[in-house]
């Protein structure tokens, strides 16, 4: 159980798609993990929350080009208000740039030994899946791996056929499974 009061103000104002419980779950769940690592950070409110409440360090994978739904944007522009957004966290961050799917970043991430994985890299059936086979075995028993947008048609049908069902927090497009 948390042992303080979950702290999601300085994640509220920042730009993307997280609503306000979703922040606070990611929050919570942040205090009982000390190896986040969180795929998917654009421009940081998912990964302010985890790191304002994080019990160890915070690991961001992302390109930095934003959603794939959207115009895609200048990297270095989006890498630059992440940083501002994240400025001052009082948990260790670790910035990763690279792409989900290459094999390079997802060992070392793996290597890291990860006790929560937050996917919200891609909301491609394909993408979702891969992303869902690996982490499933190559997580320590008892971690928490979760995502976002459960409520997307490849998420939806990758989380149910890789991890047996779909478990969504209250009130939240976020799934999770204990692996």
């Amino acid at each position: 159980m948390p042992n303080r009061a979950v702290d999601i103000s300085k994640a509220l104002p920042i730009e993307g798609w997280m609503t306000e419980k979703e922040l606070f779950w990611l929050g919570e769940q942040a205090q009982t993990h000390k190896r986040i690592v969180e795929f998917g950070s654009f421009c940081g409110r998912s990964t302010r929350a985890l790191c304002d409440n994080a019990a160890g360090w915070v690991m961001a994978v992302d390109d930095w080009r934003g959603a794939r739904e959207d115009k895609l944007h200048d990297p270095k522009l989006v890498l630059a208000r992440f940083k501002h957004n994240l400025h001052g966290v009082p948990c260790e961050l670790r910035i990763v740039t690279g792409d989900h799917t290459n094999n390079k970043i997802i060992d070392y991430v793996s290597s890291q030994n990860p006790d929560m994985v937050f996917l919200d890299g891609s909301h491609e059936l394909r993408d979702v899946a891969s992303q869902l086979m690996y982490w499933k075995i190559h997580m320590n028993p008892g971690s928490l791996l979760c995502g976002h947008d459960g409520d997307f048609p490849g998420v939806t049908y990758s989380v149910i056929n890789i991890l047996g069902s779909l478990v969504l927090a209250p009130e939240t497009a976020i799934w999770y499974a204990t692996v």
